[in-house]
């Protein structure tokens, strides 16, 4: 029998510490960006500014990023 992966709710402070905890890799973006994924079962909208302010982006860069691959779920 399968088991389904369960995902955690969104919570910003947890969202701050993968992101911390990946910030200082080289094109730390989509590594972010899979780990909150694999987290909360989709990237929210509430991530992008804190992923733009920890890697010095704009919140357009993020996003751009975030829409453009179709590995990532907004919802």
């Amino acid at each position: 029998m399968e088991t389904m992966q369960r995902h955690e709710p969104w919570n910003a402070g947890r969202a701050e510490a993968i992101i911390a905890g990946l910030s200082r890799l080289e094109g730390a973006t989509l590594p972010i960006l899979h780990a909150l994924q694999e987290t909360f079962g989709h990237v929210p909208d509430d991530a992008v500014p804190l992923i733009a302010q920890a890697l010095d982006l704009s919140k357009a860069e993020v996003h751009g990023c975030l829409t453009f691959y179709h590995d990532f779920r907004r919802a």
